[in-house]
């Protein structure tokens, strides 16, 4: 998904290499949080968020992340989805909509128009 090869990846923090750099500085803040505690605005919850791929291009992912303590120590697990067909439905369908509110609107000034300078929105006195 991403575009390393295991080699490209192992021994590094994935987060380094996946996150956009934008929020590197809000996620290493709440890392810090996240290895004394095991709690995090991210634990426990499903959020859609950008990810980088090696190439640079950025995509649309849903991160689902939870806590673990083993030894005394805080690891986070996490399912990583790209959402790219998702978002572009979620968009088709909001375009949509906006056609067809449009054409409904059109319709109904077609539906109430006496006439057509009523449908122009003029009266009949300023004709």
């Amino acid at each position: 998904m991403f575009g390393y090869a295991a080699h490209e990846a192992q021994g590094r923090a994935l987060h380094d290499l996946l996150a956009p750099e934008r929020f590197l500085g809000d996620f290493h803040t709440g890392f810090s949080h996240f290895k004394d505690s095991g709690e995090g605005p991210a634990v426990g919850k499903t959020l859609e968020l950008a990810a980088v791929r090696k190439d640079g291009t950025e995509f649309p992912i849903e991160l689902s992340l939870s806590a673990i303590n083993r030894d005394g120590v805080w690891n986070a697990i996490g399912i990583i989805r790209d959402i790219t067909e998702r978002k572009q439905a979620e968009d088709a369908l909001l375009r949509a909509n906006r056609a067809l509110k449009t054409l409904s609107a059109g319709n109904l000034a077609l539906v109430r128009a006496a006439n057509e300078d009523e449908l122009r929105g003029r009266s009949r006195a300023s004709s």
